[in-house]
């Protein structure tokens, strides 16, 4: 969110209900984790039931739909981490579609049931060409409160992740 890396015309701010940002894309291919030490990122999920996912939503402007949609699928399509879709989001005045890209779990990139303290084992430790992912973590939670978004799993994992840093620090 902090950095989408296509021209947009507006962002609004969105909820998608049924869904959650979880933590559970594995990076050992080297952009924030190596095989020897896996990073860990965000990935949106679907979560019947679950509370919900706030985040932002961007048009692009109709004259630049493909060229702008094709470096989002580049960028989002890399692999068979997510599959693409179209998910109503909701907004202040009204409802859009929404084209979205969800964690695919049959993907090895994705690990949806990997326990609490390797997720914070993997952010505090893995780290790539992308740079490491606490501070994938770091700057997703500065933009959330730039943004105003209220997440208290993110809060509650950079609490965990700084923690672990710190006692890593220490040893």
């Amino acid at each position: 969110m902090w950095d989408p890396a296509f021209h947009f015309a507006e962002v609004r701010r969105a909820r998608l209900p049924r869904h959650a940002r979880r933590f559970i894309l594995l990076d050992r291919r080297g952009g924030r984790g190596t095989p020897d030490a896996p990073g860990l990122m965000a990935a949106l999920d679907e979560c019947p039931g679950g509370p919900g996912c706030d985040g932002l939503a961007f048009r692009i402007p109709a004259a630049r739909v493909e060229t702008e949609s094709a470096i989002l699928w580049q960028r989002e399509r890399i692999s068979d981490g997510y599959f693409p879709r179209f998910v109503e989001a909701r907004l202040p005045d009204g409802t859009v579609p929404a084209l979205t890209f969800l964690a695919n779990h049959e993907s090895e990139i994705m690990a949806p049931d990997l326990p609490r303290t390797a997720q914070v084992e993997h952010i505090a430790t893995g780290a790539g060409f992308l740079g490491s992912s606490a501070d994938y973590l770091r700057n997703l939670a500065r933009q959330f409160a730039e943004l105003r978004i209220d997440d208290p799993e993110i809060t509650a994992l950079l609490a965990d992740v700084e923690a672990r840093i710190a006692a890593l620090e220490g040893a």
